[in-house]
C-alpha cells in the first residue's frame, strides 16, 4: 500500500512539474570556415533583433528564428572577410563612440548609460554590440573600397 501511494505522489510531482522542467541542448548548427554557429548564438540573436527591431515581433517564432540564422550567416562572413582584410576588428575610438551614439539614438535612449541599463537587462553584452559595430564599419570600409573605383568613374 505504501508503495502504491509513494508512486502515485512521485506521478503526481512528475505532471505537475513538468511543465516547469526545461532543458535546453546547445547544438552547433552551422559552420563557415572556422566559425560555427550553434543553437544558443540563434537564441540570442532572436532576442538581439527583437531589441533592435520593434516590428520584428509583428511575425511568427518561425520566420524570427530564420530571419535570425540568416542574420547570423551573414555576420560571419562579414566577419571573416574583415579578418581577412585586416590584422584586428578594432576601429578608431573617436569613430566607435560615435556609432554607439547614433545606435543608441536611433532606439530612442538619451545618453549611453540608459542604453547600457537596457542592454544588461536584456541580456546583451555591450562588447559584444560594439564587436558587431566594428565588424560592420571595417566591412562598409571593404566594400567602399572595393567599389569605389567603379562608382567614381
Amino acid at each position: 500500500m505504501f508503495k502504491k501511494k509513494l508512486v502515485f505522489l512521485i506521478t503526481i510531482i512528475i505532471l505537475f512539474f513538468q511543465s516547469s522542467i526545461f532543458s535546453f541542448e546547445n547544438k552547433i548548427l552551422l559552420k563557415i570556415d572556422n566559425e560555427i554557429i550553434t543553437s544558443v548564438d540563434v537564441l540570442n540573436e532572436m532576442n538581439f533583433l527583437k531589441i533592435v527591431n520593434k516590428k520584428i515581433n509583428e511575425i511568427s517564432e518561425q520566420e524570427i528564428y530564420q530571419i535570425s540564422i540568416n542574420s547570423l550567416i551573414k555576420e560571419k562572413i562579414k566577419k571573416i572577410e574583415v579578418l581577412k582584410n585586416y590584422e584586428t576588428i578594432e576601429i578608431d575610438k573617436k569613430f566607435m563612440k560615435n556609432l554607439i551614439e547614433s545606435t543608441y539614438q536611433n532606439l530612442g535612449f538619451n545618453n549611453l548609460e540608459a542604453f547600457q541599463s537596457f542592454l544588461n537587462k536584456n541580456n546583451i553584452n555591450l562588447e559584444e554590440m560594439k564587436d558587431r559595430i566594428a565588424i560592420d564599419a571595417l566591412w562598409n570600409e571593404i566594400i567602399f573600397f572595393k567599389f569605389s573605383k567603379i562608382i567614381i568613374k
